[in-house]
């Protein structure tokens, strides 16, 4: 009978990745784009920045985050798709479906991402290496798609495994060696750097994970500014992601508000209404995740209640953009002209922000984006009706 070794039995994290998930969609459902150069990008031309890169076109210099049109200019003849969003919701769901047969915690992320901790259920599916196995076993053979499957300690490491085995394998990093892993892996896989980073890294001679963990504070300061003490921490192997992986039923985000009394005043439904929502997203950007689903219930006067379920537009992010989304969702969720009580929402679907900037916009993305920081840094420290949108409306 095969024993796992010790040393490896607590790593129970595992990572699914999708690689170049658009890409490896687009392939799958297409299979005379493998023998093209091709890339997935939100337009066709000018600007926009690449989100995926086939192999091909990243043999010809091409990489993700490039323009559209720098692309062009190395490869005239180069394919350029959309991403067909229909079938990555599918294809997502499906991999939760998938996933949710071996372990009940799991983290869903988007693009072809997903964390399970496969702890307590080895009497179920056996060592977490085997439960590794069966998921790439099963994806491959339900979607056609052949993922990199990583099992280590934290979901950083768990990661940055499947990064380096790319396109294609499993692989497990026993507790303890996590640091000897990633001396040798290729500084550009380490999560959490930018572009400038990388290119003072490279300017510096450093190549490998290694180097960068082998500085002290001071040196990563000195070398990447203020948030080279938190990438050093990166490359020594430390998840700085909050919390563990949550048990899927449970990973909700509920509020909600009693009016001061009950109420048929638009206005004053529809404060009610901001207020929850900016309480729910100021929850979510501490999370650093994103929602997929909203459920929203109005109780009324007469105790009897609507409920309206709908889904959450990927770039709604900042309390200024939660002002048309409320009124849109409070004029479908509203069937009945009688005084309302309550308004409640529960958020759930979870999976990681991950921001897409457009290139023209990018400064005003970060404006807002520091603006919406420092006002929950306030919300934080004296509490979420400190500042909100909401209040001239729901207090008169």
């Amino acid at each position: 009978m095969h024993h796992e070794p010790a040393a490896t039995q607590d790593a129970s994290i595992i990572h699914v990745n999708i690689t170049n998930f658009f890409a490896s969609l687009a392939a799958a459902k297409d299979r005379s784009l493998n023998r093209k150069a091709f890339v997935i990008a939100p337009e066709t031309y000018g600007a926009c920045a690449i989100i995926n890169t086939s192999e091909g076109a990243r043999k010809e210099g091409i990489e993700r985050g490039m323009s559209v049109a720098q692309a062009f200019k190395l490869v005239p003849h180069l394919t350029v798709l959309t991403p067909d969003m229909q079938q990555a919701q599918t294809v997502q769901r499906e991999l939760l479906r998938i996933a949710q047969q071996y372990s009940p915690a799991i983290e869903h992320d988007m693009r072809g991402h997903l964390y399970l901790d496969a702890k307590g259920t080895r009497r179920l599916f056996g060592p977490p290496r085997d439960i590794a196995m069966g998921l790439s076993s099963h994806i491959r053979e339900d979607l056609s798609i052949t993922p990199s499957v990583g099992i280590a300690s934290n979901r950083l490491v768990a990661k940055i495994a499947t990064r380096a085995i790319r396109p294609s394998a499993v692989t497990a990093i026993a507790v303890g060696e996590e640091r000897l892993f990633l001396r040798s892996q290729d500084i550009n896989i380490l999560p959490g750097l930018t572009r400038s980073m990388k290119r003072v890294l490279s300017a510096a001679g450093m190549r490998n994970i290694g180097a960068l963990a082998d500085l002290d504070e001071t040196q990563a300061v000195l070398l990447l500014g203020r948030n080279g003490i938190a990438v050093r921490h990166l490359a020594l192997g430390e998840d700085l992601s909050a919390g563990s992986i949550h048990t899927l039923e449970n990973n909700q985000i509920e509020t909600r508000v009693d009016l001061a009394h009950p109420s048929e005043h638009l206005p004053t439904i529809e404060g009610g209404m901001f207020q929850i929502l900016e309480e729910a997203w100021t929850q979510l950007r501490a999370r650093e995740e994103q929602a997929e689903r909203v459920e929203i219930t109005i109780v009324y006067a007469d105790r009897q209640t609507s409920t309206l379920s709908a889904s959450v537009p990927g770039e709604l992010l900042y309390d200024g953009q939660l002002i048309s989304y409320g009124r849109d969702l409070l004029s479908r969720a509203l069937k009945r002209r009688i005084m309302v009580s309550s308004i409640g929402i529960r958020l759930s679907h979870f999976h990681r922000h991950r921001k897409q900037h457009d290139l023209f916009k990018f400064e005003q993305e970060q404006l807002s984006e520091r603006f919406q920081q420092h006002v929950d840094t306030l919300r934080r420290k004296y509490g979420n009706r400190i500042i909100t949108r909401s209040f001239a409306l729901y207090h008169g």
